[in-house]
């Protein structure tokens, strides 16, 4: 799919957004590095995150996000350590493993409990917490390869980030949820 058809269709898909931890201190500057050599297109989207939900059905009202507030609040902070390269079976998609994994599955479905989202295939217990180094990239084993050299991260996350994409295609931080 060209480039440009790409792009049209994650706007139209992500319109109402979706909710992710950021990743965007110092230490994840590696990681951006490595998006950015091996996938530029969806590192110039939105930098080092883990989604946890599929796309909004609809867009979100204000009494839909203090509910999602609520809920991201029962669930952290929690402390993560994001390391360790994998590929999805069958699939080009290079990522870092987010450990533990259990407190954002359980985030991940209590989330999706509320009605707001898309379904998804990857919803509830099939869901994988990863950070995506390279999911449109062409050289999958270079990225696998160079992922493979970068030191594990220990982040706490804080706060759920509801994005969309913004005028200009990036995702843009619409809310942040504590």
């Amino acid at each position: 799919m060209g480039s440009d058809r790409r792009l049209i269709e994650l706007r139209h898909t992500y319109r109402h957004g979706v909710l992710v931890l950021l990743f965007d201190g110092p230490e994840f500057a590696p990681v951006a590095l490595a998006r950015a050599t091996f996938d530029p297109g969806s590192a110039a989207l939105i930098g080092p995150h883990v989604t946890l939900t599929p796309p909004f059905a609809e867009a979100p009202t204000s009494t839909a996000l203090d509910r999602l507030r609520t809920i991201a609040a029962a669930h952290l902070p929690v402390t993560l350590t994001i390391g360790g390269t994998a590929r999805f079976p069958g699939s080009d998609v290079v990522y870092l493993r987010v450990e533990p994994r259990d407190p954002l599955v359980r985030l991940h479905v209590e989330l999706l409990a509320t009605g707001l989202f898309a379904t998804s295939p990857w919803a509830g217990e099939a869901f994988a917490p990863h950070a995506t180094i390279s999911e449109f990239g062409a050289d999958p084993v270079g990225s696998q390869r160079s992922a493979s050299s970068l030191p594990a991260v220990e982040t706490v996350a804080r706060a759920l980030a509801w994005v969309a994409p913004g005028d200009d295609v990036p995702f843009a931080t619409r809310a942040l949820l504590a």
